[in-house]
């Protein structure tokens, strides 16, 4: 497993995450793996991305490489999170080293149901506010009880 991250779902909070990490180079785009609700979304976000980004519809065979990643960053709706659950325990052949980290920015999702949905993960809960999404906004992190240190480092 490679430093990468991937990104379940891509709407303005995910954008505004990722770009400023692509811009910095703290990632580099082939790193990043991205999956998105629906087809129509994928023209419009690659327009917005550097070339070399990879993105997918959820109902594209490759879309559970998105569970590959070291950093996996769980930006959907909240009310889409047993659905995400759900397509995750149908990915087989899952071999970690470490526990991948997960980041969790849905609103209204608390850390113990995180940790509960994704034993095997890593589980952090960040609250960015709205200025987040200009670059200029704080978030507040909670961290889960396997979260490492190196990993804190990382978020």
């Amino acid at each position: 497993m490679s430093f990468s991250l991937g990104i379940i779902g891509l709407g303005r909070i995910a954008q505004a995450i990722a770009l400023p990490l692509l811009e910095k180079g703290y990632f580099l785009p082939e790193n990043i793996f991205s999956v998105v609700g629906k087809n129509s979304s994928l023209e419009e976000i690659l327009l917005k991305f550097p070339k070399g980004i990879n993105v997918v519809a959820a109902n594209d065979p490759v879309a559970e490489k998105v569970w590959d990643a070291s950093i996996q960053l769980l930006a959907v709706k909240p009310n889409q999170l047993n659905l995400v659950r759900e397509t995750f325990e149908k990915v087989e052949g899952l071999v970690f080293t470490e526990k991948p980290l997960l980041i969790s920015v849905l609103a209204g999702i608390t850390l113990d149901r995180l940790e509960h949905d994704f034993p095997d993960h890593a589980c952090v809960r960040a609250v960015p506010n709205t200025p987040s999404l200009v670059g200029e906004g704080l978030t507040g992190l909670s961290w889960g009880s396997g979260v490492s240190d190196s990993q804190k480092q990382s978020v």
